[in-house]
């Protein structure tokens, strides 16, 4: 691709490139889709910076970090396109991750601007290897991180509102077995009733000095005493 050079391609695609250029294009977009679209183009604004961003990070902070890759031979590049490639890794390409990566995370929110956002994406990419800078496979690798990346966006405010609402605050909060006792408390105070009309023993009013002691026992507990069924008034 890098032999292909038509004069309206040596026109088109070293602007695009231009412009995208330390994401000057993306944030352009963004600040557009918030002032002319309203709350929907707001909303794709940020999920297309956010998207920008993880991609960012995938590519250059990690994937250009595990992966070094030389950029094309010098014999195919025109010779003023040669001083101007980066020398960091040529896997993948951080271009066209973040390219691709806002223009997937606008698409949901608002299709047409997902559209317009995605030709000079795609120029982006084809420039990248048409001016010799990256592989086709770093293209493509590129892409796919974006696509990553505008996944993640999308699908992380979900997740933290699911969390939230299932951790509210004032939630109790106590282990599994102690919540499970205390709910299942009362219904253990319900089987142990006795039927009507029967008085167990400690019910009774003390009658002797063994049951008086157990009584006192039965006192010193934090639980309120029983009344004496069995007394007199």
């Amino acid at each position: 691709m890098t032999a292909w050079d038509p004069a309206r391609a040596r026109r088109l695609l070293p602007p695009v490139e231009e412009a995208a250029e330390h994401t000057k294009l993306w944030r352009a977009a963004a600040v557009i889709l918030a002032a002319a679209g309203g709350w929907r183009g707001r909303r794709a604004a940020t999920a297309g910076i956010a998207a920008m961003a993880a991609a960012e990070l995938l590519s250059n902070g990690v994937a250009k970090q595990l992966v070094e890759r030389r950029r094309p031979p010098k014999e195919w590049v025109p010779d003023d396109e040669v001083e101007d490639r980066p020398y960091s890794s040529s896997f993948p390409s951080g271009h066209t991750a973040a390219a691709v990566a806002f223009s997937a995370a606008v698409a949901p929110t608002w299709p047409l601007a997902g559209a317009a956002c995605a030709l000079p994406a795609a120029l982006v990419a084809v420039r990248r290897v048409h001016s010799g800078a990256h592989y086709s496979s770093d293209v493509a690798a590129g892409a796919a991180l974006g696509l990553v990346a505008a996944a993640l966006a999308r699908a992380t405010p979900h997740l933290l509102i699911s969390a939230s609402t299932r951790s509210g605050p004032g939630e109790h909060r106590a282990p599994a077995l102690g919540w499970k006792i205390t709910q299942t408390r009362p219904a253990l105070l319900h089987q142990r009733r006795r039927p009507h009309g029967l008085t167990p023993p400690l019910l009774r009013a003390p009658t002797g000095r063994s049951e008086t002691a157990l009584a006192g026992v039965f006192h010193g507990f934090a639980l309120p005493r029983p009344p004496l069924l069995g007394a007199s008034g």
